[in-house]
């Protein structure tokens, strides 16, 4: 199985000039229009009825009817439909990116940037300050919305962003899905991975629509404190048949922190052995790798985390299983044609090996 990547694409900024004109060159509403836009909320004598829908970088606006009553003095005679006396700056959201390093449990935003390269390289090097190495872009965001993060039962994180939906738009997108507590990082862990619980999420900074080109707006979301490293356990197999001494092996490593020295050394051992190009097949991170056997005789890799507590969400049937166990995993590994399967071997991830491991059960 291939190193997993979680970098996703951002989404396409749209132009929102005219939105901005309109909230800029407000007028007087005639009579007959009985609501205007107020970016603070009802005033004295004023109701909210609505709201407008947002979206291309800007926040929704707050529709308000004036109803009388709020104020001492209310004229019963003054006409109910009036400009808001009330000052309303129009907003947009700044450039917001997510960075990550696939061998820590943590990610670092930034928010409230002035371009999208500045948001990157901000969360970049977040990130490579903490870890001490190169790191990369996991989401970005450049309108209004949330970055959200989940993690798998192996510790590793799924990053996902999405733009500020109205409730229709929202209720749609749920129901096409199917987690029943729908989020974007739970649906791409789930897809992906297993054991999946979501963590939390981040926002889009918003800034002033004429900011200050020498004002700042950006906010960071770093970990604090010692940063969580992951430990791996990877088996290569070659990707043609070697000579007869090497066949029905798999080469085995586990115990590194570091997943890119670990591979690389772990396919360089498998090709210097086996005289032909290797290939990565399955890991762990933290957990334990099985090693199992079909009825038919056929050996197969899968990962588990024998004791992590089970998250407490609903989900459907055509979801990954939520079960970590061996079993579990074994089963949801093993063929159906070829049931049952059975255990041959488990190899945790924290222990030091590099070991060639026989595949015939």
């Amino acid at each position: 199985m291939e190193d997993k990547q979680m970098i996703v694409n951002g989404f396409n900024r749209v132009s929102a000039a005219l939105f901005a004109v309109l909230l800029l060159s407000w007028t007087v509403p005639q009579a007959a229009q009985a609501q205007y836009p107020w970016g603070n909320g009802p005033g004295p004598g004023e109701v909210v009825v609505g709201q407008t829908g947002g979206g291309a970088g800007h926040a929704p606006i707050l529709l308000c009817q004036y109803v009388g009553g709020g104020e001492s003095g209310d004229n019963p005679n003054e006409s109910p439909f009036r400009a808001p006396t009330k000052h309303y700056e129009p907003q947009k959201a700044g450039f917001m990116a997510a960075a990550y390093h696939i061998d820590t449990s943590s990610v670092w935003m930034s928010a409230g940037h002035k371009t999208m390269e500045a948001a990157k390289q901000r969360a970049l090097a977040g990130c490579k300050a903490g870890t001490g190495a190169e790191c990369y872009v996991a989401d970005t965001l450049s309108e209004f919305g949330l970055i959200y993060v989940a993690e798998d039962a192996m510790g590793l994180l799924w990053i996902k962003a999405m733009t500020t939906l109205d409730d229709t738009t929202q209720k749609n997108a749920t129901a096409s899905r199917t987690v029943v507590d729908w989020n974007p990082s739970i649906e791409l862990c789930s897809r992906n991975a297993f054991g999946c619980k979501f963590l939390g999420y981040t926002q889009t900074g918003r800034m002033p629509l004429n900011d200050n080109p020498d004002a700042q707006y950006v906010s960071d979301s770093f970990p604090n404190g010692p940063l969580t490293w992951n430990r791996w356990a990877l088996v290569a197999r070659p990707e043609k048949t070697p000579i007869a001494a090497w066949q029905n092996k798999s080469w085995l490593s586990s115990g590194q922190q570091k997943s890119a020295a670990a591979r690389a050394e772990l396919l360089a051992r498998c090709q210097a052995d086996a005289g032909v190009p290797c290939a990565i097949i399955a890991f762990a991170a933290n957990g334990v790798l099985v090693q199992f056997v079909d009825a038919q005789g056929k050996v197969g890799w899968t990962s588990a985390v024998p004791n992590a507590a089970k998250p407490k969400r609903k989900t459907k049937k055509s979801l990954v299983s939520d079960d970590t166990s061996v079993a579990a995993r074994i089963a949801r590994a093993c063929p159906s044609a070829a049931a049952p399967c059975r255990v041959v071997a488990t190899y945790d991830a924290g222990t030091s090996r590099l070991d060639v491991v026989a595949d015939v059960p």
